[in-house]
């Protein structure tokens, strides 16, 4: 679960930055839905400033994106964003209609290993859960990790809780990789975290805080087409209608015409094709159109970063 900026840099960027001068920020939400032929697991975002990494901008008067992370504590570096748990609690606590989520796996309560090495970052967002009164929609994977009994306690404890499964391997192929949680049409967190305790202490994690309406709506748009294609049981597949029906859930930002912000554009792309109303960008193509963009040097976080088929069985060469 990665992060791809395109860098068209100056040699004189100490210059350039004590100037504060005025800088447009291109911002491409990348969401791989199915991971349809993908040899490197992506999911995140693409985020550039001229080519230079933000990590906290301004992008309306209402409108504020922020770079947050989990940094595992055995890594010895320096810290500066915060951390990816505190975005989840800022989402959660906001929200007074609905909180929807979209996860690969849940296994939020560390019971897989000695409860003195948990922290409890994992059960401030269970705490948080529990406690809100807004209606929680959780689409997850129904062939993910796990043996599924987070959902049970979700059921059992959370007010208004309804879940939903999505067969991506039988659909169109891959999985549900996406990993959103929205606060009514006021903020989101978009990045490489799974519902995972270690998600929030143990692994190296990335994504994006973002508040501001027409945002959150633009990304409201694409869950919404996720969750018509989710079911009720694990083992059920969308019909013909639902699939269709996704497909007319239309966004109204992409590539070719992004929402703009003051000096900055905002879309959000995704995969896989098959599923994307024609609206909606296929995130290959944004990719490609940062890539484009780099004059000197593009930089890249990547889980695997192979040529081939990582998963595959037997493995093969990516494109054959």
């Amino acid at each position: 679960d990665d992060m791809l900026v395109g860098d068209d840099r100056s040699e004189q960027y100490e210059q350039i930055e004590a100037q504060n001068d005025k800088k447009e920020l291109n911002l491409t939400l990348i969401i791989y839905g199915g991971l349809v032929l993908s040899a490197v697991y992506m999911m995140v975002c693409l985020l550039t400033l001229n080519g230079w990494p933000v990590t906290n901008t301004q992008l309306t008067s209402n409108s504020v994106i922020e770079l947050v992370e989990t940094v595992p504590d055995v890594l010895n570096v320096q810290r500066e964003n915060r951390e990816t748990y505190l975005s989840w609690l800022d989402v959660i606590n906001s929200a007074e209609k609905e909180i929807c989520i979209t996860a690969y796996y849940s296994t939020m309560f560390c019971m897989d290993t000695e409860q003195n090495k948990c922290k409890d970052n994992a059960r401030q967002v269970i705490a948080a859960l529990e406690k809100t009164n807004a209606t929680i929609k959780l689409l997850i994977d129904g062939n993910g990790f796990g043996d599924f009994a987070d959902i049970e306690y979700y059921q059992q404890n959370f007010k208004n809780f309804q879940v939903k499964y999505i067969n991506y391997s039988q659909l169109f192929s891959g999985v549900q990789h996406t990993k959103i949680i929205i606060g009514d049409k006021k903020s989101f967190y978009v990045g490489s975290s799974n519902l995972d305790w270690r998600a929030l202490t143990e692994v190296k994690e990335v994504g994006l805080y973002v508040t501001g309406e027409p945002e959150t709506a633009e990304i409201r748009s694409y869950f919404d087409q996720l969750w018509e294609l989710g079911t009720a049981q694990r083992d059920q597949l969308a019909n013909q209608r639902q699939i269709q029906k996704s497909k007319e859930i239309y966004n109204k930002f992409s590539l070719k015409n992004p929402l703009k912000l003051n000096d900055s554009q905002f879309h959000i792309a995704s995969s896989p094709a098959q599923q994307n109303a024609f609206t909606r960008t296929h995130d290959l193509e944004s990719i490609v159109k940062v890539i484009d963009s780099a004059n000197k040097t593009l930089f890249i976080e990547a889980m695997d970063w192979a040529p081939f088929l990582v998963y595959s069985k037997p493995q093969q060469m990516w494109g054959h």
